[in-house]
């Protein structure tokens, strides 16, 4: 009698676990199929949350991204513009962040917005802290949408060893991820840009043109930031190179 009870067990968890592979396979399809395509065309690229409820896709051509899963009950798809920022979270500190603004967020460092340069620095400022261990990873992407407007997707489903291979690939996806949203964004500002000017009137065209502040300026507040430590060598020589082409 008691090894029937037990042989019972075993096979009410076998049934309990094969049923629970079967729906978190059936999840994994479904998130698959809704990010296949971004308004009718292939998607370009695909990320997916650790447990398959969330998940972003971008078409090729970067013209629009398609939302699934979290607060959506179906899949909705926004076109570049209409996506307002995005944002790398690991371990709760923000690596990176783009904004739809004129200009992208890691273009203001330190409060001063480099104007005739018009490029992005890169990762925020600030002393990272170095852990052995990693809890979470995050993207987050807000966009143009009054009844939700931020949309997250969570890689990481438990704490790993941050030195592990399987980590790596999964932040250097979430790196790359983000900088497609962030060419997006840059795109959409843009346009936004060449839209604005086409509708100044001829008169003005010039006088709007003209920068407000010398090469020689601009050059001179680069130093000011690599000296103070805001700006890497590598950062200074990109925008230095950038400034006087």
């Amino acid at each position: 009698m008691p090894n029937n009870f037990v042989l019972l067990l075993i096979v009410l968890v076998a049934i309990v676990v094969i049923a629970k592979s079967v729906k978190e396979r059936h999840i994994e399809n479904r998130m698959t199929r809704a990010l296949a395509h971004v308004n009718g065309q292939p998607s370009g690229a695909v990320l997916m949350s650790a447990n398959c409820r969330a998940g972003i896709a971008i078409n090729r051509e970067a013209t629009a991204i398609s939302l699934a899963g979290g607060n959506w009950i179906n899949t909705e798809v926004f076109e570049r513009s209409d996506v307002l920022s995005a944002e790398l979270y690991i371990d709760g500190e923000c690596e990176t962040r783009t904004s739809r603004t004129s200009q992208a967020a890691g273009a203001l460092v330190g409060g001063l917005l480099l104007g005739g340069v018009g490029v992005v620095v890169g990762g925020l400022t600030g002393k990272k802290k170095s852990r052995r261990m990693v809890s979470s990873v995050v993207l987050r992407v807000m966009v143009n949408d009054s009844d939700n407007p931020l949309h997250e997707v969570s890689l990481l489903a438990r704490e790993q060893p941050r030195a592990s291979p399987q980590v790596h690939k999964l932040i250097d996806n979430a790196r790359t991820f983000h900088a497609k949203i962030d060419l997006m964004i840059k795109l959409a500002d843009r346009e936004n840009r060449v839209a604005d000017r086409c509708e100044v009137p001829e008169d003005r065209l010039k006088s709007i043109s003209t920068p407000t502040l010398s090469i020689a300026d601009e050059l001179r507040k680069l130093v000011e930031l690599k000296n103070s430590g805001q700006l890497s060598d590598a950062e200074f020589q990109t925008l230095r190179s950038r400034l006087i082409a």
